[in-house]
């Protein structure tokens, strides 16, 4: 597999202890279903964050732990963005992050998206023309995704190869093929579930965490599901229905497979690894006690 970036060096907590990140695309040569797709792919500057949209060639970009830190266990992080752009700070870079600090290895998956513009520019002026219309942003997000659905199956299978690529790369990062989980956001959860229930050998999860997501329809969980861990707000307003969650956490109960599901008061959509005072906070800690407790890490 092609690295497509050099060495990056990030300073962490003001330490003098450095952590090193690597960009590969996850597909050789042309990516199937891309031949076609030309958008020029860029961050958004209308929102103050790292904000992704157009991508075509799907990436990693890779966060390890110090040696004395890895536990072998390895995380492909899914940011969400209704599938039409990634919230690639707050939902990807802090999240590989955090992970890193506790041992596994994170992968921040940047997966194929609905374009709503041919490059950045477009895009800007097309939110702008939404903002000062009055427009509905949740209302915009959700016509987009019906418009262009045929996408949303070159994410899932975005989500399926990168675990196909950690897994067969695992050699190069130390990191042990069995212990080999993807989390995701928002509509990088929806993405998670995907890639939970439809996969291959050579694909399959070890540990799946839709977090705040959304499912429709009944749940078929397969012979060899992983572990399911889940946490949303108790009143989201981009998925109001809470109970489609439980049909995923009831589907995995039935089926005798680890599971959890975790409910935040006073949180909204897309807490990410923001902390913001509030009970929500303690979500990453839940999920990394729930890691332990099913051996994906050592306790």
């Amino acid at each position: 597999m092609k690295k497509i970036c050099g060495l990056l060096l990030i300073f962490l907590s003001g330490s003098l202890s450095l952590q090193a990140q690597e960009v590969f695309r996850i597909y050789d040569g042309v990516v199937p279903g891309s031949e076609n797709r030309t958008y020029q792919e860029g961050v958004l500057g209308i929102f103050g964050n790292h904000t992704i949209v157009n991508v075509t060639d799907p990436t990693v970009t890779v966060y390890l732990p110090e040696p004395e830190k890895a536990t072998g266990a390895a995380m492909v992080v899914c940011p969400g963005g209704a599938f039409q752009m990634l919230a690639w700070d707050y939902e990807g870079e802090k999240v590989g992050q955090w992970l890193a600090e506790k041992g596994i290895a994170a992968f921040v998956l940047k997966y194929r998206l609905i374009s709503i513009g041919e490059n950045v520019e477009q895009v800007e002026q097309r939110l702008k023309e939404l903002f000062m219309s009055g427009g509905s942003f949740e209302e915009f997000l959700m016509t987009t995704i019906d418009e262009n659905e045929s996408v949303l199956s070159l994410a899932y299978e975005d989500g399926r190869q990168a675990i196909a690529f950690v897994r067969q790369e695992a050699d190069r990062w130390n990191i042990q093929p069995d212990k080999i989980g993807i989390m995701g956001f928002s509509a990088g959860a929806m993405l998670t579930m995907q890639v939970a229930i439809h996969h291959t050998e050579k694909s399959r999860p070890d540990l799946v965490a839709p977090i705040y997501g959304n499912w429709e329809g009944t749940v078929t969980v397969p012979e060899d599901a992983a572990p399911l861990f889940m946490c949303l707000p108790q009143f989201d307003n981009f998925f109001p229905d809470p109970m489609t969650n439980f049909v995923i956490y009831r589907a995995w109960q039935q089926a005798k497979v680890p599971a959890e599901i975790h409910f935040f008061y006073e949180a909204e959509h897309g807490f990410g690894m923001k902390k913001e005072g509030k009970a929500v906070d303690s979500w990453a800690d839940l999920f990394y006690n729930f890691m332990k407790s099913i051996h994906f890490i050592d306790r």
